[in-house]
């Protein structure tokens, strides 16, 4: 899911918009900006809409909890079908 990150710039009154591929790399985003001294205007996603800062850094936290299980199960049907194909060779002989 998409984040769009919108901030103003030093002494502007423009604001900006960034949008990134993770809730991870929106905090990341978002830590930089602060950092800058940039203000955040809001965070918004098409699923959430607008939130906090708070909100954001929840949905990082379960995206991070979701990848390692997500290459878990890659790495585990991989080696399901390695055994699978280690029984059928030795059935043969």
């Amino acid at each position: 899911m998409s984040y769009t990150v919108g901030f103003t710039e030093k002494n502007r009154t423009e604001i900006s918009e960034t949008e990134t591929p993770t809730a991870n790399q929106a905090v990341a985003l978002v830590a930089a900006l602060r950092q800058g001294a940039q203000e955040i205007k809001f965070i918004r996603s098409p699923q959430e809409g607008d939130m906090g800062i708070e909100m954001l850094l929840l949905l990082a936290k379960e995206e991070a909890e979701e990848m390692p299980m997500a290459f878990s199960n890659q790495v585990h049907s991989g080696s399901r079908k390695e055994s699978a194909s280690r029984q059928k060779i030795r059935a043969r002989f």
